[in-house]
């Protein structure tokens, strides 16, 4: 769905549901284009739900449903947030994920700014993931005290980001983890989201928002596991702080340590993950104080 004021100015990708059981970005959606509209002031946002098929099983379960039964509709055939880095080169019929992403990339290419709204499987507190091309001043205001840098760059395969905005220019884009999937907290939040963006780009009017000290976290890589039997030592909260040499998960084969100090991130609810190619979670750099923005 496009979003016209009509007049000049940059084109806003509004991405929702890259995974089938987050349904925030399609509560942003639902409140800023049929509950109370935003009137734009230049430019056009473009709202794209990216992940149909998987949003379609989400949704045929009833909301009493167990976590089980939605974490199963996170995806159709693979993660959409972790795409081939070579998806122009793949052939159609691999999955139903590629097959869609080959078909939005012309409208991803179309952004000038991107935001990809997530939600987390443990309710958190709003978290902001961005690219090191992303400008602080596009997301000044957000009530985000965590700031996440190198998402696109630390995943062994693509994030969506990776395909915002014109190839080889340097994007600028962000998602944001706006809190628990289902948590109404959350989808004020990713209301909230693109309201403060549009704001900060001069499309929609100013917002009163107060400054936030934010704590910078540097990915430095993931943890991955060699084998389907491995599992974490523990659920590490996020940001949980870590020494080098410290275990981290364990199973037949050596244990799986810590490189260095810093911190874990986006452990899985289990432990345990069900498709092994993706990180069992993200490791960053020692956190870093940055001032009120």
């Amino acid at each position: 769905m496009i979003q016209d004021s009509g007049r000049p100015g940059p084109t806003v990708g509004i991405t929702a549901m890259t995974h089938g059981n987050e349904p925030a970005g399609l509560a942003a959606w639902d409140a800023l284009t049929r509950r109370a509209p935003l009137a734009l002031l230049k430019g056009r946002v473009v709202w794209v739900l990216n992940n149909l098929k998987a949003a379609e099983r989400y949704f045929a379960l009833p909301f009493e449903a167990p976590f089980p039964d939605k974490q199963r509709t996170r995806a159709f055939d693979l993660n959409m947030n972790r795409l081939p880095r070579d998806l122009t080169a793949r052939a159609r019929g691999e999955a139903y994920e590629i097959d869609r992403s080959l078909d939005l990339l012309p409208v991803w290419r179309s952004f000038d700014v991107g935001l990809d709204i997530h939600t987390t499987s443990q309710s958190e507190p709003p978290m902001l993931c961005v690219t090191a091309a992303t400008d602080p001043a596009l997301y000044r205001g957000f009530p985000a005290e965590d700031v996440i840098l190198g998402f696109d760059t630390a995943a062994r395969d693509a994030v969506v980001l990776n395909y915002f905005g014109k190839p080889g220019a340097a994007s600028q884009c962000f998602s944001v983890e706006a809190g628990g999937h289902e948590d109404a907290a959350s989808w004020r939040t990713a209301t909230m989201a693109v309201r403060i963006l549009l704001a900060n780009l001069g499309m929609a009017a100013p917002l009163e928002t107060r400054p936030m000290p934010r704590r910078l976290y540097r990915l430095s890589g993931g943890v991955f596991f060699p084998a389907p039997d491995y599992a974490m030592v523990e659920i590490f909260p996020n940001f949980a702080p870590i020494r080098a040499g410290a275990v981290l998960a364990r199973g037949q084969g050596p244990d799986l340590v810590a490189p260095h100090d810093g911190h874990v991130l986006m452990c899985p609810k289990s432990g345990r993950l069900s498709d092994i190619r993706e990180e069992a979670v993200f490791l960053s750099a020692p956190v870093e104080a940055l001032a009120a923005a």
